[in-house]
């Protein structure tokens, strides 16, 4: 089940997209009411939608950074603007995807499973308007995990966030993201879903 934080000024567009996702048998949706909120609830959540529209797409660069200071989850900008210069700025900016304004919202689901999953699927294709850099995967040969790292990304996979996960085995919380970081690696991928998701294939993680 994909966690999915939507972050929208529109009350009104927020509870659409909520709804929509919710929808999904394998997405659970939840709201940002404010940019706060959005910092504070993106590390227990597996992707951010982020609906920028004209009055926030000056603060889009803030908000970006201030996700990816906070977690490594990956960020799916929706640029709900009047011009599409949002979507080259949002990738240049560290977004995950991103999607034009009238993107259809079987497009905008598979944007979100795409950046879960820490790659993007191929524009030329015209199956999904995401954008960004493709995950390169590793060999089934490559190291394994450390014990320290499966017993990190479990704990990751049972929803707790690198906060609980510290308190669970008494550690700091950069450590959490150092053992984060060097599994994500090892497993060729670039984010917390994806990388439960990638050692669960692997029958690292049951």
């Amino acid at each position: 089940m994909l966690r999915v934080l939507v972050a929208d000024a529109d009350p009104t567009s927020r509870s659409g997209w909520v709804a929509l996702l919710e929808a999904e048998r394998d997405l659970r949706a939840r709201p940002a009411v404010s940019a706060a909120e959005l910092v504070e609830r993106c590390e227990s959540a597996d992707v951010v939608l982020l609906v920028v529209g004209d009055r926030t797409a000056p603060r889009m660069p803030e908000l970006l950074a201030a996700v990816s200071d906070r977690s490594e989850t990956p960020v799916v900008v929706l640029a709900a603007t009047a011009t599409d210069e949002l979507v080259p700025q949002a990738i240049e900016q560290g977004a995950a995807g991103a999607l034009v304004a009238d993107a259809a919202p079987t497009q905008v689901v598979a944007a979100v499973h795409a950046a879960a999953g820490g790659a993007r699927v191929d524009t030329d294709t015209g199956m999904v308007p995401v954008t960004g850099p493709l995950v390169q995967r590793v060999s089934h040969e490559a190291s394994p995990l450390t014990a320290k790292e499966v017993e990190i990304l479990a704990l990751a996979g049972e929803g707790l966030s690198n906060q609980e996960i510290a308190g669970r085995l008494y550690v700091s919380v950069s450590t959490v993201k150092s053992h984060l970081s060097h599994a994500f690696g090892r497993l060729g991928v670039r984010h917390r879903a994806a990388a439960i998701a990638e050692a669960r294939r692997r029958r690292v993680l049951p």
